[in-house]
């Protein structure tokens, strides 16, 4: 009867739970790192990274780890890559996101799962630039005035989801959109 020894059970059990707890630890790991690269190591100034730090503690992340995470994001907090991605979202309108990345390989395919995910699309830089103009007081990009068109409600609603989406992303800085207000 092979195949079929108590300890083959046990294993398979164990590395599927092996294997959850690796993917949460990681993703926890991950929001540490982030936190600290975006505000600083200290837990006592950095309310991000010692909420992170909580919910590490609690679902039982080995404190080697958390300290590793924090010592990654803080080393990286100069570094990283600036890019900035364009979406064209239903209806019509322009979405500018700007992104600090420590790894395009990886951001760039998230970002463009979750334009897609809410009816957006990734253009060609530049595709999209043409809606904002740069604010000549404060230097930042706004939309242009006379684009506002009027959208419909369904699509204004899935721009919004998108916006919202997009802005949850540990790694996007800012975003920007032609939507009307």
């Amino acid at each position: 009867m092979a195949g079929h020894s108590k300890w083959k059970q046990i294993r398979h059990k164990k590395e599927a739970a092996d294997k959850k707890r690796s993917a949460l630890f990681s993703k926890l790991l991950h929001a540490i790192t982030v936190a600290a690269r975006e505000g600083g190591g200290d837990p006592n100034v950095n309310t991000r990274l010692k909420s992170a730090i909580e919910q590490a503690k609690k679902q039982k992340v080995p404190l080697e780890g958390i300290e590793r995470a924090i010592a990654r994001g803080v080393s990286r907090s100069a570094e990283g890559e600036e890019m900035k991605l364009e979406i064209l979202a239903p209806g019509g309108v322009g979405v500018i996101v700007s992104v600090v990345t420590d790894n395009k390989n990886r951001t760039l395919p998230e970002l463009k799962k979750i334009s897609t995910e809410f009816g957006g699309k990734v253009v060609a830089q530049g595709s999209v630039q043409w809606m904002f103009q740069k604010d000549s007081a404060t230097g930042k990009i706004v939309p242009l005035p006379s684009l506002h068109a009027a959208i419909s409600e369904s699509d204004r609603e899935q721009v919004n989801q998108l916006l919202d989406a997009l802005s949850c992303h540990p790694e996007v800085v800012e975003v920007i959109s032609s939507l009307p207000a």
